[in-house]
């Protein structure tokens, strides 16, 4: 929940171990897992523009990793054309809509 209640500072967490995996030059499965936890982030809480990047972003790394035909590529690339089918997108509104029910 802290993806909802605190999403700068998530992303902040996020850009701070991207630079420490860069800084050791680690370029395995934590680079589009990092990636994938961003586009969490922002699909939960509605921002479609910085989750088409980090979409992206998490595709490209993934197709380095497991190629363009592994299954886990081609429901990265089912979301890079339509992010807002992911389970998260936009939760915080759900959320918010649901703790104003008396």
């Amino acid at each position: 929940m802290r993806i909802v209640s605190a999403p700068v500072v998530c992303l902040h967490n996020a850009h701070a171990l991207l630079g420490l995996l860069e800084e050791e030059r680690i370029a395995d499965g934590r680079i589009p897992r990092l990636y994938y936890d961003a586009l969490q982030i922002v699909i939960a809480n509605g921002d479609q523009a910085r989750a088409k990047i980090f979409t992206e972003k998490t595709y490209t790394a993934r197709v380095i990793l497991k190629g363009e035909d592994s299954p886990e590529s081609n429901r990265l690339k089912g979301l890079v054309e339509r992010s807002v089918n992911h389970r998260l997108y936009d939760v915080n509104e759900v959320e918010a809509s649901l703790n104003k029910i008396p």
